[in-house]
Parts: C-alpha cells; sequence; structure tokens
C-alpha cells in the first residue's frame, strides 16, 4: 500500500479528536439517509476543546469514544490510549474502520 505524508497539523488535528468529529458528523448524516429516519443528535459533539493540551484531546476523545457507538463504530479503551499517545497507525485503522462504514451505508438503500 502507498504511503501519504500528511503535515503536523493535520496528524494533530486527527489526535486531538477534531477531525475525527467532522467525520462523525458526516458518517451520522449518511446513516440518517440510509436508514430514512431523522440524524442522531450528537450535541456533545459542540462540546469538543480546541486547544491541543493532553487534558482536552482526553476530554474529546471520552466524547467520541462514546458518540461512535451511536452510529456503530466501536472504539475500545486501547485503541483511544494509542491514539491519545500519538500512534498514527491506530488512527490510520480507525479512519479505514470509518470509511467502512460510511460505505456501507452509502451503498444501501433507504428503508421505507
Amino acid at each position: 500500500m502507498d504511503k501519504v505524508e500528511v503535515s503536523k497539523g493535520v496528524v494533530s488535528g486527527f489526535e486531538s479528536g477534531l477531525h475525527f468529529a467532522r467525520l462523525l458528523k458526516e458518517l451520522n448524516h449518511f446513516r440518517a439517509r440510509a436508514s430514512g429516519r431523522p440524524e442522531t443528535p450528537l450535541p456533545k459533539l459542540d462540546t469538543l476543546k480546541e486547544v491541543s493540551s493532553a487534558a482536552s484531546r482526553l476530554y474529546n476523545w471520552n466524547i467520541l469514544v462514546e458518540e461512535y457507538g451511536k452510529v456503530g463504530v466501536k472504539i475500545d479503551q486501547d485503541t483511544k490510549a494509542q491514539i491519545l499517545s500519538g500512534d498514527t497507525e491506530m488512527m490510520h485503522e480507525l479512519l479505514k474502520e470509518v470509511y467502512a462504514v460510511s460505505v456501507s451505508y452509502t451503498t444501501s438503500k433507504p428503508i421505507s
């Protein structure tokens, strides 16, 4: 598989959870369209911290673990810990899982 280099700013956005939050909003939208039901409210995403300190990253990821579970993506504590420690391979694995779930939603027909 080819590798793609991304800037430290992009990696920081994934580590902090802010980029994963944007993906979650899109995933929630795809899920709603596929099911024909309204989007699941995710109000806690509005409380995510933009500052990239260890405490804010932990706060953000605690929320993301809970909110991702609502759309069918389970993030275990080990995965969260590895991402918080800066493990880019684990971020990549989570991105692949989010992608797979989004594809399943976008290729399914709305339930009538």
